[in-house]
């Protein structure tokens, strides 16, 4: 009778480890399609965000380079003044004390 009971135990013990088996096989069967959907997930968001970023840099690049055009401009606003600054008077021919031309 001892032995009896053994066996159910064995046979329910197999079983169990059976249905369990069963699961772990679908799992492994299922797992590289969503590992796969997950990749092609982090990868449309990624190039996503590079998008995002060279837009942005585009927008600093075309800020960069109307601060140099600026730059560029006011530096021969300057170059102008200082050389007429350092001109002679067109009235009287002499030259400024000071920076700026004044009679």
């Amino acid at each position: 009778m001892r032995t009896k009971v053994e066996n159910q135990g064995l046979l329910d013990d197999n079983e169990g480890l059976r249905l369990r088996l069963a699961e772990l096989e679908e799992k492994v069967a299922t797992q590289p399609a969503e590992v796969e959907r997950g990749l092609r997930q982090e990868m449309e968001r990624v190039m996503q965000r590079n998008i995002e970023v060279q837009n942005q840099n585009r927008h600093y690049e075309e800020e960069r380079e109307e601060s140099d055009r600026l730059l560029v401009q006011a530096k021969l606003g300057e170059a102008e003044v200082s050389v007429v600054s350092w001109s002679a008077c067109h009235r009287c021919g002499r030259r400024p004390a000071r920076s700026i031309a004044v009679c």
